[in-house]
C-alpha cells in the first residue's frame, strides 16, 4: 500500500513540473509579438474624451467591409469601449475610427460628416456636429 501511494506522488509530481514547464518556458516563446499586446491599448486614451452619457459609439475603418482586418479591429473597439455600444456604422453623435495609416483619418471623417475631436496614430475620435 504504501508503495502504490509513493508511485501516485511521483506521477502527480511529473504532471505538475510539466505544466509549470510548457507555462514558464515553452508558451512564452510560441506565442506572436502581436498577441501580447492588448486589444485596447490602442484605445485608452478614448473613455476619458467622451461624455459620460454617451451608450453608442460608431465604429468607422478605411478596411474593406466584411474583411478579417475590419472584424478584429471592430473587436479590438469594443473590448476596449466596453460597456459602451460599438457598432460599425456611422449613425451615432460620436465614432472612433482606426485607419491602416493617420493621415487617412481625416478623409474618413470628412465621408462620413464627423469631425476630428482627437487622434493618436492611427485611432480617432470623431464628432458629428
Amino acid at each position: 500500500m504504501r508503495a502504490a501511494r509513493w508511485v501516485v506522488l511521483v506521477l502527480c509530481a511529473a504532471g505538475l513540473l510539466r505544466d509549470i514547464s510548457l507555462h514558464l518556458w515553452k508558451e512564452h516563446p510560441l506565442r506572436a509579438s502581436s498577441e501580447r499586446v492588448r486589444p485596447d491599448t490602442r484605445y485608452r486614451w478614448v473613455p476619458p474624451l467622451l461624455p459620460a452619457e454617451v451608450e453608442k459609439v460608431s465604429f468607422l475603418t478605411d478596411s474593406e467591409p466584411g474583411s478579417e482586418r475590419t472584424a478584429g479591429r471592430l473587436y479590438d473597439a469594443r473590448y476596449a469601449l466596453c460597456p459602451r455600444i460599438v457598432a460599425a456604422n456611422d449613425t451615432w453623435r460620436f465614432a472612433v475610427a482606426e485607419a491602416g495609416k493617420p493621415s487617412a483619418l481625416e478623409s474618413i471623417a470628412r465621408a462620413r460628416g464627423y469631425s476630428l475631436v482627437a487622434s493618436h496614430g492611427a485611432v480617432a475620435l470623431f464628432e458629428r456636429r
